[in-house]
């Protein structure tokens, strides 16, 4: 049950990208994921950026898997999902704590925590 749900999530998460595209640039002072992104996610898979945000919320968890969080980034506010697998060493993320993330898009366009500092 809990595995043909994560697919439902995925395209959620699509669509959370696209309903929350940002109205300025993320490229600047730190973040450096193109506004393209949001119009496209998939475009870009394989491709690697950094973004400044903090944790709003945990929107999904699957053990063995990993979790959905919703982060907020930093210069603009946009919030974007972002996909933690759950080998991530020494990341217990908090509501509102920020962080310098590392991210890797995958094939399917959504953003995956390759890194983390806490800002």
């Amino acid at each position: 049950m809990i595995a043909a749900a994560f697919p439902v999530i995925a395209v959620a998460i699509v669509a959370l990208i696209i309903a929350f595209k940002p109205s300025k640039g993320m490229s600047g002072s730190g973040s450096d994921l193109p506004d393209r992104y949001f119009d496209a996610p998939k475009s870009f898979a394989g491709n690697s950026y950094s973004i400044n945000a903090s944790v709003d919320s945990q929107l999904a968890y699957k053990g063995g898997v990993g979790r959905i969080l919703l982060v907020q980034v930093s210069e603009n506010g946009a919030l974007l999902p972002l996909f933690v697998q759950e080998d991530t060493k020494n990341f217990n993320p908090m509501t509102g704590q920020k962080y310098r993330f590392a991210v890797k898009i995958d094939g399917e366009g959504k953003l995956v925590l390759s890194n983390f500092r806490k800002m």
